[in-house]
């Protein structure tokens, strides 16, 4: 085990340590643990973003992207809450060499169920899933795109949170998937669901007990609960309230799965990126969390771009 991961390993007793008060009264079980992010995080090609971190405390009602333009002339892509549909198209599309394992018709299919029967309803959101290829994606749509690993998202040009329509695109690392056990599926259902919830990864909610803000994820917090439809895994995800600090402990219905018991909650197998005082820090429900986290490639992850991202403007 590397002296890395050890190092995590004891900031993270050290949190569990600190939160035992709250744990009994709460009567939750294992804590959050907090491990700072360091300073370093590479920022590489991305899409400029504003000099302050939005923050959310309100319920939203559904999603819509608005374009604003920065000094340079590049378009900012910019996440706001507006009470009316938004639904864009997605081409799922496919440029990893590693089989799938699965039929992509078939699971995309399960996908566009899952977003229309249960993330819609919750959220008022959701998006209209194609199957397509790099020339067939029509300009206008949002991109899901299956590749090996990283590299080859480098090697193709995939380095940004936008396309070059300037509109998101979600990354899905076959092998990593594949060589982690996790399902492909309930991967992409993580990813879409976030993309939809915040395209800009920009959002924050603040829990108005504490002052820390939490990352606006979907599905970060729950990740490793799962539930199927039509034969596929899919990925457990967050309610609104979730992030309602006021609301009280078994007063309402926070995720999906019912898993959650109060607001920012971080489940065993979940964590969450958190911002206090301008430090940003990994949070993880379980020592176990902490070493898988550290076993994954995390490179190109749309929440590193996060945490790259509020590090930058916070220094």
């Amino acid at each position: 085990m590397s002296s890395h991961v050890i190092q995590d390993i004891i900031k993270s007793l050290q949190h569990i340590i600190q939160e035992l008060v709250k744990i009994i009264k709460q009567l939750i079980g294992l804590g959050p643990i907090s491990i700072p992010v360091a300073n370093t995080v590479p920022v590489v090609n991305t899409v400029p973003v504003v000099n302050t971190v939005p923050v959310v405390n309100t319920t939203p009602i559904a999603n819509t992207i608005t374009t604003n333009t920065v000094a340079n002339g590049s378009p900012v892509l910019m996440a706001t809450f507006q009470a009316q549909e938004f639904r864009p198209t997605i081409a799922v599309i496919n440029l990893a060499n590693t089989p799938l394992g699965v039929n992509l018709n078939s699971m995309v299919s399960a996908l566009q169920k899952t977003l229309d029967e249960q993330f819609a309803p919750a959220w008022g959101l959701s998006a209209n899933l194609i199957v397509a290829n790099t020339s067939t994606a029509p300009k206008d749509a949002w991109q899901c795109i299956l590749l090996d690993n990283a590299d080859q998202a480098g090697a193709l040009g995939y380095h940004d949170l936008t396309g070059t329509n300037g509109l998101p695109y979600a990354k899905i690392f076959v092998i990593d998937i594949l060589q982690n056990n996790m399902h492909l599926s309930s991967t992409i259902c993580h990813e879409l669901m976030e993309i939809l919830l915040d395209p800009a990864v920009q959002m924050w909610a603040q829990d108005n007990n504490s002052g820390t803000l939490y990352a606006y994820e979907a599905c970060d917090a729950v990740e490793d609960f799962e539930y199927t439809v039509n034969g596929f895994p899919m990925s457990d995800f967050v309610y609104p309230q979730f992030f309602e600090s006021f609301r009280t402990t078994g007063s309402t219905q926070f995720d999906y799965m019912g898993k959650v018991t109060h607001p920012f909650q971080t489940t065993p197998g979940g964590y969450q990126i958190t911002m206090t005082a301008g430090v940003v820090n990994n949070v993880f429900g379980s020592v176990e969390k902490v070493i898988d986290f550290n076993n994954e490639d995390r490179r190109m992850h749309r929440s590193e771009y996060r945490k790259a991202f509020a590090t930058k403007t916070h220094k």
